[in-house]
């Protein structure tokens, strides 16, 4: 009998499991955010990670992406239908789940206005919540070798250490919530940045604005410390894959001008693309760059908007018709970072 013709044996196959997983990303007084969930169960129990799980058996990826993203961040079941998830990639390394072999199909998503997440989670998450990117970084530590999470304890995180989340820490974890901390962004517009704004194009120091980290603060005890948050699993790779993508989705989308007043400065909307890129922009010519391109933003006829500083004020633009760019806004290949 021809191996083609042989009977199909389900068990002559190691079994491995589906899993999703999701970097949704918005943009928060002025500064690029990830929703991130934190473990509260093993393995990685207490590290911060991308929400996602398991496909169940008659469930698609993207159906069981958006139900553990509503389950693990408890963002509302209208609010998670409306998500525009793009499959970013699927990841497959045998050794990237200590508890079986997991594949994962990874989403991601730039999406403007999302409301803060339910401040202790569900399902394998014990808390969600919006953190800078910047204060992101690489893989949490193997949990084969490292004791558990408690009060005291220590855990590795990125190329320094930061004490592991004891039962008491919520969002205090990222960001502090206690006396002298500093409290979670609000949703917002971005503030512009450049000549014909009044804001500046550096981090916010006024009110409810996060200051740098300092060399001894770790998650519980204010701003996060400059090893930043470690993610679980591959997570970290995961998340530099989805930075990327929403960036080249700015490229050729009109996106960007989602995240902008309903009648902006050219200065707001260069602000956004600076914040998703990461770099700083010449102010002219982004500007020529953006008017030559059909159909991105339309003048509003008569407006303008006092913008600081003793310059003229500056013009007022719209949304244009168009929903994709033509030629694309193309991130410079080298430049100053923010």
């Amino acid at each position: 009998m021809s191996e083609s013709a042989s009977p199909y044996d389900p068990h002559a196959f190691e079994p491995f499991a589906v899993t999703v997983d999701l970097a949704v990303f918005t943009v928060r007084d002025g500064a690029l955010h990830v929703l991130l969930i934190r473990r509260g169960r093993e393995p990685y129990a207490g590290a911060w990670a991308l929400p996602g799980g398991f496909v169940l058996p008659r469930e698609s990826a993207e159906t069981a992406a958006r139900r553990e993203l509503a389950e693990e961040t408890g963002l509302s079941a209208e609010v998670v239908a409306a998500l525009r998830l793009d499959q970013l990639r699927t990841y497959s390394e045998p050794d990237r789940d200590p508890r079986m072999r997991v594949v994962s199909v990874a989403f991601t998503a730039l999406v403007p206005d999302l409301p803060e997440p339910a401040a202790d989670g569900g399902g394998d998450a014990d808390r969600a919540r919006w953190v800078p990117v910047d204060r992101v970084a690489g893989p949490a530590p193997d949990p084969a070798a490292v004791p558990a999470s408690g009060p005291g304890s220590v855990r590795a995180s990125g190329s320094g250490f930061v004490p592991a989340p004891g039962p008491d820490s919520g969002p205090a974890a990222v960001l502090g919530s206690g006396p002298g901390s500093v409290p979670a962004p609000g949703a917002g517009s971005v503030p512009a940045s450049g000549p014909d704004s009044g804001a500046a194009s550096g981090p916010a120091s006024g009110p409810g604005s996060v200051p740098a980290a300092g060399p001894d603060r770790g998650p519980g005890s204010g701003p996060v410390s400059p090893s930043g948050v470690g993610l679980a699993f591959d997570h970290g790779g995961i998340l530099a894959d989805a930075r990327s993508r929403v960036g080249a989705k700015l490229e050729y989308s009109c996106l960007a001008t989602a995240f902008c007043p309903p009648e902006f400065t050219l200065g707001e909307l260069q602000a956004v693309y600076e914040t998703v890129w990461d770099t700083v922009l010449d102010r002219p010519n982004f500007r020529r760059k953006v008017l030559a391109t059909p159909g991105f933003v339309e003048a509003v006829p008569g407006a303008a908007r006092l913008t600081g500083g003793r310059g003229k004020p500056a013009a007022l633009y719209r949304p244009g018709p168009a929903t994709t760019l033509h030629p694309p806004l193309l991130r410079p290949s080298e430049g100053p970072t923010r």
